[in-house]
């Protein structure tokens, strides 16, 4: 079996699951999803029940295999079988991780389609909306049908307070919007993002804009499916429109992403932006979306 923890966001959770569906397919063994870390975690939920995935929580006497952090503790866990601790240190992408074997426990984040070999049309289809779509959500992937649609997408409230992130400058946005437009008529922006009254205030492009704010933190996977129907994608340092690039539906369109993923120097991104997109760097000296 492959046993794989789950924790953080939507985007996260996925990539988290990805990972672990391959390695399953792979060793053609069970996958089960570990959510401890979600129930002391208030700011996050599980969420990739909104989408048509085949792995399951992990019960308790699966979960009593996972080999604990502290070794002291391994005194008091019960015997019997026992799963791999596999962690992702350093983070980033390695290829040795590919061989993980069967039985084992994967610890990490795995941002990159590189820990994806062969999956793209296996998770293209998982990750489909499980439930209805709301009525709104329907009315907005009917306007992106048929053009040279873009969905735009900006992170803020959270990036704002960590260390290790922030948010991608306007100039960055502005270039890739500018690159778009002098490759394409017709194009109409879809912008996602959660602020969007802040992008209300400072975007102002030559084109027609849309603000998609009609879902919350519950129905966030709208927002990506809805991300995902549009034909071009500008992306922020963000897992959550990284996947909604990644799924894209037009497989001719074009992806922006910034150049820098981390503000911290000491992690290691090469993997996580695919090869065959556009990477636009982040002026240091820019007019910063905060």
């Amino acid at each position: 079996m492959i046993v794989v923890r789950i924790m953080g966001g939507l985007g996260n959770q996925m990539f988290q699951y990805a990972f672990g569906a391959y390695l399953a397919s792979r060793h053609n063994t069970e996958l089960w999803l570990d959510c401890s870390a979600l129930e002391s975690d208030p700011l996050r939920d599980f969420m990739l029940d909104r989408w048509q995935v085949t792995g399951r929580e992990a019960p308790q006497s699966v979960r009593e295999m996972i080999p604990r952090k502290r070794r002291w503790y391994q005194a008091w866990s019960r015997p019997g079988r026992r799963l791999r601790r596999v962690a992702e240190k350093p983070f980033g992408f390695r290829r040795r991780y590919l061989e993980t074997p069967d039985d084992s426990f994967l610890d990490g984040y795995w941002q990159s389609e590189q820990f994806l070999p062969g999956m793209k049309r296996r998770l293209g289809a998982e990750f489909q909306p499980a439930g209805r779509l709301s009525a709104m959500t329907q009315a907005v992937a009917e306007k992106m049908t048929g053009g040279e649609s873009v969905s735009l997408h900006v992170r803020r409230t959270d990036y704002l307070s960590l260390s290790y992130a922030n948010p991608c400058p306007l100039d960055y946005y502005e270039q890739s919007v500018a690159e778009v437009l002098a490759k394409h008529a017709g194009v109409q922006l879809f912008v996602f993002s959660d602020d969007i009254p802040w992008c209300r205030q400072q975007f102002d492009f030559p084109c027609p804009v849309m603000f998609v704010d009609h879902n919350d933190a519950t129905t966030a996977h709208e927002d990506m499916w809805l991300m995902s129907r549009c034909r071009h994608h500008i992306i922020a340092n963000s897992t959550f429109s990284w996947w909604g690039a990644w799924l894209g539906v037009d497989e001719t369109g074009e992806v922006y992403a910034p150049q820098n993923w981390f503000a911290d120097p000491t992690m290691d991104s090469t993997a996580i932006v695919p090869e065959t997109w556009r990477r636009i760097p982040r002026q240091s000296q820019g007019r910063e979306a905060a």
